[in-house]
C-alpha cells in the first residue's frame, strides 16, 4: 500500500493538455507534487505541456526510460482500460489506479472480456507485485509533514488542507470524500486528513486491505469508512476489533433500505449486505456508526481536536435561556446527564450574577444576566472555572452562544481553561447571528485552539453520545 501514498515514480495513462479533460486536471495535481519521475503514455503525442512544464510522452509503458514505477494512473475511455492494466502487470508496475468507471463496456464483447478479466486476475496473483485499487476509483491523497501532499484526484486542488497534530484516515467507496468533501477542509479546516483512498468497485484492493496499512499509520490517529458493501466480513470483522482497540473507527454504511442496496447494484456492482447485521457487528468490533457525511465529520473533529469524554456529566453555559432548556431535553434524549452544582459553586457563581438572578444559578446556567454585570470575558471565564473546580464532577464543558458583537469574547480564555483541565473537552455550540462573524469565529477556534465548533446543537449532542462509546 505504501506505493500508493508515496510513490517515487508515476505513470499517467491519459494525460491531457485540454482543460476541460479529468486527465488534464490529474496531471496538473501530480505535478503540484512533483514534476521527477512523472512519465506520459500516449500513442500519439510526443510530449505534453501543462503549467508551463513540457513531459515527454510514450506509446507504451516498455518504452519507458526506467524499470521500476511505483505507480500508475489510468484514467483512459473504457474501451482502453483492460490493454492499459494488463501492461502495467506485465511491467510489474507497484500500484495501479483505476480512474475509468469500469474495466470495459457492458454489452460489447462480454463473454470475452469477462473470460479477458479472469486472465488477467491469474496473471495479476501469479507475478504477485501488482496491487489495483478501482476500477470506478479517482485514487488517493496524502498528506505530507513537508507539506508537499500528493492527491490523484480528477477534481484540480490549488491547495491542500494538510495535517493536524491528531488526524483522520478515510477510505471510501466514492469520490466524494476527494472531491467536495476534502475540498470543504480548505477553507476552515476542521479535521486534520492523513490519507484518503476512494477504493471504487474493489477489483483488487479492498477496505481490508487499507486497514492493514492504516493500523500502522504514524500519522493515522482515527479511521473513517464510507461503505457500500464489505468484502470479506470476516476478515473485516478481526481486524476492526483489533484496531480499535488502538483508533476509534467510524463507519458510515449505505444501503439500509431496499432502494438503497438496489442503487448500490448500479454505483458500484457490489451487494449491499444486511445492515442489521452490519450494525450488530459494529458494536462487538468497537466501531461506531453515523448517518451520513456531516455526522461522519462532526464526530471526527470531536474525537480528535480533544480528549474523548471519560464520563457523561455535561456542564452546560448558555447564553440564552432556550439554550439552558433545549440542552435539557437532548441530553435526556441521547443519555447524557446534568449534574447540578455543588453548594459551594452555586455560592461562588452568584459572584458574577445579580441578586435578582441568583436563582437562575444552576447547570445548565443561562449566563445572559451575568454578561451584562460583568462582561463577557469575566463571564464566561468564572463560569467555565467554577465549574470545573471540582474535578470530578464534569466529564465535559459545553458552551453556548450566538454571533452576535455583545457575545464575543477573548477566545483564548477558552484556550486557557483547556490547558488548565486538560482532561476535560470543550466544545462550543452556535445558535445562528451573524455570518461573517461565526466564520470568523470558527476560524480562530477550530485552527488555532483546535475546540469544535457546532451548529446545530442536537448534532453535538448525539455526538458527545456517540463519543462516549469510544472512552
Amino acid at each position: 500500500m505504501e506505493s500508493f501514498f508515496y510513490p517515487h515514480s508515476i505513470v499517467i495513462y491519459g494525460a491531457s493538455e485540454n482543460f476541460q479533460k479529468s486527465g488534464n486536471r490529474v496531471l496538473r495535481n501530480i505535478l503540484n507534487y512533483t514534476s521527477k519521475n512523472v512519465y506520459l503514455i500516449h500513442p500519439r503525442k510526443e510530449s505534453i505541456k501543462v503549467n508551463e512544464i513540457t513531459l515527454k510522452a510514450y506509446k507504451t509503458i516498455f518504452d519507458l526510460p526506467v524499470k521500476n514505477i511505483d505507480l500508475a494512473i489510468i484514467i483512459l475511455p473504457v474501451q482502453y482500460v483492460l490493454d492499459a492494466l494488463e501492461e502495467c502487470i506485465i511491467f510489474q508496475v507497484k500500484s495501479v489506479i483505476l480512474e475509468s468507471g469500469a474495466l470495459y463496456l457492458k454489452g460489447e464483447n462480454d463473454e470475452y472480456n469477462v473470460n479477458r478479466i479472469n486472465q488477467i486476475r491469474v496473471k495479476l496473483n501469479k507475478l504477485n507485485q501488482t496491487r489495483v485499487m478501482g476500477p470506478n476509483s479517482i485514487g488517493i491523497y496524502s498528506a505530507n509533514k513537508n507539506g508537499m501532499d500528493l492527491t490523484t484526484s480528477l477534481i484540480y486542488f490549488e491547495k491542500m488542507p494538510g495535517l493536524k497534530k491528531k488526524n483522520l484516515s478515510i477510505v471510501s467507496q466514492t469520490g466524494l470524500t476527494l472531491s467536495g468533501l476534502l475540498l470543504g477542509q480548505n477553507y476552515i479546516q476542521e479535521v486534520g486528513i492523513s490519507k484518503i483512498a476512494a477504493i471504487g468497485n474493489k477489483f483488487d484492493v479492498t477496505e481490508s486491505d487499507l486497514l492493514d496499512y492504516l493500523e500502522s499509520d504514524p500519522n493515522t490517529n482515527a479511521i473513517a469508512l464510507y461503505l457500500e458493501d464489505i468484502k470479506d466480513g470476516k476478515r473485516f470483522m478481526n481486524q476492526c476489533k483489533r484496531i480499535s482497540k488502538k483508533k476509534p473507527i467510524l463507519l458510515l454504511k449505505s444501503g439500509k433500505t431496499e432502494k438503497g442496496k438496489k442503487a448500490i447494484i448500479s454505483h458500484t456492482k457490489s451487494m449491499a449486505g444486511d445492515y442489521k447485521i452490519i450494525e450488530a457487528m459494529s458494536k462487538q468490533m468497537g466501531i461506531v456508526t453515523v448517518e451520513d457525511f456531516n455526522e461522519l465529520f462532526t464526530l471526527s473533529k470531536m474525537i480528535l481536536s480533544q480528549p474523548i469524554p471519560k464520563g457523561n456529566r455535561l456542564a452546560v453555559i448558555s447564553i440564552s435561556g432556550a439554550g439552558t432548556v433545549l440542552s435539557c431535553d437532548l441530553a435526556e434524549k441521547y443519555g447524557l446527564e446534568l449534574p447540578p452544582m455543588s453548594k459551594a459553586q452555586n455560592e461562588k457563581m452568584r459572584e458574577i450574577y445579580p441578586k435578582w438572578a441568583w436563582e437562575d444559578v444552576y447547570n445548565p446556567l443561562d449566563i445572559w444576566a451575568s454578561v451584562e454585570l460583568v462582561g463577557p470575558n469575566k463571564t464566561y471565564e468564572f463560569a467555565g472555572e467554577t465549574f470545573l473546580e471540582e474535578e470530578s464532577q464534569f466529564d465535559a464543558l459545553v458552551y453556548l452562544i450566538t454571533g452576535i458583537k455583545e457575545s464575543e469574547f477573548d477566545w483564548d480564555i477558552l484556550h486557557q481553561i483547556n490547558g488548565n483541565h486538560p482532561d476535560i473537552p470543550i466544545y462550543m455550540g452556535f445558535f445562528g447571528g451573524d455570518k461573517k462573524l461565526l466564520l470568523n469565529w470558527r476560524e480562530i477556534l477550530e485552527e488555532k485552539y483546535d475546540i469544535p465548533t457546532f451548529t446545530s446543537l442536537s448534532l453535538m449532542m448525539k455526538c458527545i453520545s456517540k463519543a462516549l462509546r469510544l472512552s
